[in-house]
């Protein structure tokens, strides 16, 4: 008598399943090769093994049918998932987001010093000076002296000259107006001396 026929007149007379006889015997590698149960091939959710080690690698969860035959999901798929971005509430007071707004500075991936990383306004102060460190060479002067300097068409190599009488040497409006009035007067007095020596020279 063939096996075969042994387990089912045993689950017979037994009242157990034949077939799950059959798969016991399998794993206990007492059941012939013949006899062995046909697995059923798990269907993969992915279309190619690409788009499976990839999903495993950032840890992503077909959520869906996909763009693939039978609803699976294939390279595209995945690389369209990896792409959402992900939502995060950024923790900051309207203050420091309106001057980084200004300014153009990136916040993300940034936090401040507030609670819970809560960007506030000095944080984003540090970052625009860190992007934009001040030039030592850079001439300090007011807003109106710069303006009055323009004016009298002055240039950065002049105005590096000028001591100012503000604060740490801040050069202010009348200081140009000084230099302007003193260069003038120069001017003058080289025009004459060279007037008084060209007549030197007539004679």
């Amino acid at each position: 008598m063939a096996i075969a026929d042994i387990i089912s007149v045993l689950s017979e007379h037994f009242h157990f399943d034949n077939d799950e006889a059959k798969e016991v015997l399998a794993e206990k590698g007492l059941l012939p090769k013949k006899l062995m149960p046909k697995k059923t091939a798990v269907k993969s959710q992915f279309a190619s093994k690409k788009a499976e080690e990839l999903a495993i690698k950032y840890h992503i969860v077909p959520d869906g049918n996909g763009s693939g035959r039978d609803g699976r999901w294939i390279l595209s798929d995945v690389e369209k998932h990896m792409a959402k971005p992900v939502k995060s509430k950024l923790l900051i007071s309207p203050n420091a987001l309106n001057l980084a707004n200004d300014m153009g500075i990136n916040l993300s991936g940034k936090s401040g010093s507030g609670q819970n990383g809560r960007i506030i306004l000095k944080d984003v102060q540090g970052w625009i000076d860190e992007e934009n460190p001040e030039d030592e060479n850079k001439i300090d002067i007011t807003p109106s002296a710069e303006a009055e300097a323009r004016d009298n068409k002055i240039s950065d190599k002049e105005l590096a000259t000028i001591a100012g009488t503000g604060q740490n040497g801040r050069i202010l409006k009348d200081d140009i107006k000084k230099y302007v009035t003193e260069s003038e007067k120069s001017d003058t007095s080289s025009n004459s001396e060279s007037e008084e020596s060209e007549s030197d020279d007539e004679d």
